[in-house]
């Protein structure tokens, strides 16, 4: 017994080494081919800024694909989402898939809680067509992410250094673009600025004590220094903030999610959630507090302590909070398509990506794959030719 026990775990050992080793091809074929793709069309911009950002759009896309695709591969699991009024006739099913009806130019907010949140968004923009419009404030450490620190640059995502003296030049610089050019954009930033650690929950509470801030139990104090920032500037050519409140299945009761799902235990270690969360609102900009960041500051903890009441509601009945109607019913009408039910649940695999869009995700791995073979086919004739 304890020798078929010591042959499965091996198996398992094996396995999972085996996974994460496809993983990673598949991830730097992907990423070596849009930076590539991206060097090759950077002398477009000489010529016309328009076809040069549609160029890195595209190539922005095909990436949020793949993106999508091994995130589902690594674990297809259901996304239930759920909202209040604000989100009746925006969420709905079309030809069997999810879709939503956002407006193109956007803010989104988010709670964060483990370090592949991103990616979500990123599917949730594909089900609105806006995967390559969509751009991500992140820490400036994903920089050193192979090929994908290079991309993000072409991208125009903020990489932050936590410094406002060194934020502020880089992000009033993507928002100047976003605001002038009038084009798609989907901006999305965590308030939060990090996962949700015990060490982010301390010093959060720490803060909290300091600041006269009721401590809250599931989500960390966001900052609201950036957001607003981008409030003030995007304000009139962007209408519209959308906030959702995520959260997974699967954990141990008082874990951290953070700690718990990492991209390493996901990709690596095949320890995944068994159920994703989502719950969205959204408000008018033109109604937020913009007065002062002492103002803005107090509605943006508001914000938060009700997600803090949402994911006390998650965690004692296993779903959020909604004020969808419990039923939806599919038109051909435009804009005559009914909310989804609250609880309907979404398995997103990679059969969910359109054919265009798994033809484009498979261009750039076979691209990505010829390219390597490429280098190292020159590397090994010029090594021969030095040896001959």
């Amino acid at each position: 017994m304890k020798t078929n026990n010591w042959i499965q775990d091996q198996i398992a050992s094996h396995m999972r080494i085996l996974r994460a080793f496809l993983f990673i091809i598949w991830f730097t074929c992907c990423g070596f081919a849009t930076v590539f793709l991206q060097f090759v069309v950077t002398p477009l911009y000489l010529m016309s800024s328009y076809h040069y950002d549609e160029c890195i759009a595209w190539t922005k896309a095909c990436f949020g694909c793949t993106l999508i695709a091994i995130t589902q591969c690594a674990f297809s699991c259901p996304i239930q989402l759920s909202g209040d009024r604000t989100m009746r006739g925006q969420l709905y099913v079309k030809a069997g898939k999810f879709r939503t009806r956002f407006p193109a130019r956007i803010l989104i907010i988010s709670n964060h809680q483990t370090s592949v949140d991103q990616f979500h968004m990123w599917w949730y923009a594909y089900a609105n067509q806006m995967h390559g419009r969509f751009f991500i404030v992140l820490k400036e450490s994903f920089k050193y992410v192979p090929f994908l620190g290079i991309a993000m640059r072409f991208y125009g995502f903020v990489l932050m250094a936590r410094r406002w003296a060194v934020d502020k030049p880089r992000l009033e610089h993507r928002l100047k673009a976003i605001r002038n050019s009038q084009s798609p954009a989907w901006l999305l930033i965590f308030p939060e600025g990090t996962v949700f650690t015990p060490t982010s929950k301390q010093r959060s509470n720490e803060y909290g004590a300091k600041s006269g801030i009721r401590p809250l139990k599931h989500v960390i104090l966001p900052r609201s220094t950036g957001l607003f920032f981008c409030l003030r500037q995007l304000q009139g050519s962007v209408i519209w903030l959308y906030d959702c409140t995520i959260a997974y299945e699967g954990r141990p009761r008082g874990s951290f999610p953070g700690i718990y799902f990492t991209m390493r235990s996901i990709f690596m270690g095949g320890k995944s959630p068994t159920a994703i969360h989502m719950h969205w609102r959204c408000f008018k900009i033109a109604d937020i507090p913009l007065q002062s960041q002492h103002i803005f500051e107090k509605w943006l903890v508001d914000r938060w302590a009700e997600k803090d009441h949402f994911l006390d509601e998650f965690f004692r009945t296993g779903c959020f909070p909604s004020e969808l109607p419990s039923r939806f019913e599919a038109s051909n009408e435009p804009g005559q398509h009914e909310a989804l039910t609250p609880m309907v649940s979404l398995l997103v695999t990679h059969g969910r990506l359109s054919s265009s869009a798994k033809a484009e995700q498979t261009l750039m791995t076979l691209l990505g794959i010829s390219l390597w073979f490429g280098i190292l086919y020159t590397g090994y004739g010029y090594y021969c030719g030095v040896r001959g």
